[in-house]
């Protein structure tokens, strides 16, 4: 990763794989897979550190770039524990009047009140 902290499994495998390393030590690269995934290194880096939860499109992707599918990653960055849609919630009949700029603002929305709670910023019926 960013000087000092190396990239580890699962993600060191299939970017080596890819050819996405440092040119000097053959180490895995942020800064290649980023550029392979039309991302930021940064935001990468984050989400390789489970900093940030990726949207369905950015995890898109980082998955084709790793060419590895889209479940897998989610798995890697803890997707299905951190941020479980409840069972028994029913999004309300309006939603289908949504396109899909809207459906991807309200995920983005989701996504970051996730982000809070699971870095402790939002408490209990509080933001």
């Amino acid at each position: 990763m960013a000087r000092g902290k190396p990239v580890g499994e699962p993600w060191a495998t299939p970017m080596i794989a890819r050819g996405y390393v440092e040119p000097r030590s053959n180490n895995p690269s942020i800064q290649a897979l980023a550029a392979a995934a039309g991302l930021g290194p940064t935001t990468v880096q984050r989400i390789i550190r489970r900093e940030a939860i990726p949207e369905r499109r950015t995890q898109g992707k980082l998955a084709k770039a790793l060419g590895i599918d889209i479940d897998t990653l989610a798995e890697w960055v803890d997707l299905k524990e951190r941020v479980a849609v409840q069972p028994h919630w029913t999004p309300p009949r309006a939603v289908a009047t949504l396109t899909e700029e809207d459906l991807l603002q309200v995920e983005a929305l989701i996504n970051e009140l996730a982000l809070k709670r699971i870095r402790g910023r939002v408490g209990a019926g509080k933001d």
